[in-house]
Formats: structure tokens, C-alpha cells, sequence
């Protein structure tokens, strides 16, 4: 079983899902910056709902961010503790890229929250699953612009800080775990000392 999790924004998403996806679950939770006490809980609860223990895990997925500083380091040292502790292999998709697979049959944006006036975007064309620009800070002076000029078409904006923006509709956790399956099946795998989190500079709750 693959176990799933990403804490990039307020919204904590956690996935389970088996390598022939015949049995795919997914949670998810309001942490109210209070992630590092309530993940573990979460955790044991939700792979108990699903008659699982950490023992059946093949594999940790980790959303990297963009997201705020505590939310994301939480969630990302949490599943490089945990793939260490059980001698499992973890690997870290990016958050954007998460978020943006749950439609890759339209142009979509995806952003968050950065510095004042600004947010971190990345574009993702129709039928991509990977970026053709970003993540990168755009200001939000020249959102329409910029956007017009990079990806004409855009039917979606997927995030928060831009009008016209709206949440995820599916777990990003879920979103990173079959992201990784084709990772995980070559045995491309996250080298577990140089995962590190994508951090924004902005205030907590940032992110998506």
C-alpha cells in the first residue's frame, strides 16, 4: 500500500491506496496550525478504519509545497520520519502538481498565497501532468496579463489569492500518491536526506 500525505496549506489530505488502485481511501482534516499534534492521530485512525497498520505501507508520498512553513516541514519530515523508521522508500511530489491532477483535461492554473501583492503560480496545459511555467511569483497586479501571454485559455485556477481561484475539489494526497505510482514501479524514489520542502514567504495558513 502506498500511504499518501500533504499538509502544504490549512487543509491536511491523507490517502491510501493499493498498487493495482483496487482500493483507494482518502481523509482529510482542518489542522488549525495544530498539524504536529493531530497528523499521528489521523494517521493510526485512518489505517485503522482501513484495517491497515503502518506495517502494510510499501511507500510514503509527500506533498512538497509550495505551502506555508509549518504546515509543509510538518508534513514532510513526518513521512521521512516514518519511511526511516519503517525502512521504506518516500517520495515528494509537488503540491501544484497534485492539485492539478485532478482535471488535466482543461488549461488550469494553480497558486497560493505568497508575499504581499504577489502569489506563486505554475500553468499547466491541457493533458500535462507536469508544468510548462512555475512555480513562480507573479504579481497579482499582472495576473491577467501574464496569464493571458502564458496560457491563453485557462479554464481553471485552482488555489487562493487571485479572484476567480478555488479550492482543490479532490485530495491532493491522492493526487500525489498516483503521481508517484509510475515513480514507484521504476524505483525512482526520493533521496530521503535531500527532500525538502517548498516553502512560501508568507504568513501561516498560506498556501492551498
Amino acid at each position: 500500500m502506498i500511504l499518501g500525505i500533504d499538509t502544504s496549506g490549512e487543509t491536511c489530505y491523507i490517502a491510501l491506496i493499493d498498487q493495482a488502485n483496487s482500493a483507494v481511501n482518502c481523509t482529510q482534516f482542518n489542522h488549525n496550525r495544530q498539524l504536529i499534534e493531530q497528523l499521528p492521530a489521523y494517521i493510526d485512525t485512518f489505517l485503522a478504519e482501513n484495517n491497515a497498520t503502518l506495517k502494510d505501507i510499501e511507500c510514503l508520498v509527500c506533498g512538497t509545497g509550495p505551502g506555508s512553513f509549518t504546515g509543509v516541514r510538518v508534513g514532510v519530515m513526518y513521512a521521512k520520519t516514518l519511511a526511516f523508521a519503517l525502512g521504506k522508500p518516500v517520495i515528494g511530489i509537488s503540491s501544484f502538481d497534485a492539485a492539478a491532477y485532478e482535471d488535466i483535461s482543461i488549461n488550469r492554473a494553480v497558486v497560493c498565497t505568497s508575499k504581499r501583492n504577489e502569489v506563486i503560480a505554475a500553468l499547466y496545459p491541457a493533458g500535462s501532468k507536469q508544468s510548462l511555467i512555475g512555480p513562480i511569483d507573479v504579481s497579482t497586479s499582472a495576473w491577467d496579463t501574464w496569464l493571458r501571454e502564458h496560457l491563453p485559455g485557462t479554464e481553471r485556477i485552482i488555489g487562493q489569492g487571485i479572484d476567480g481561484a478555488s479550492l482543490p475539489i479532490g485530495n491532493l494526497a491522492l493526487g500525489a500518491c498516483l503521481l508517484a505510482e509510475p515513480l514507484l514501479a521504476k524505483g525512482n524514489f526520493s533521496d530521503i536526506d535531500s527532500l525538502i520542502p517548498h516553502y512560501v514567504a508568507t504568513s501561516p495558513g498560506g498556501g492551498m
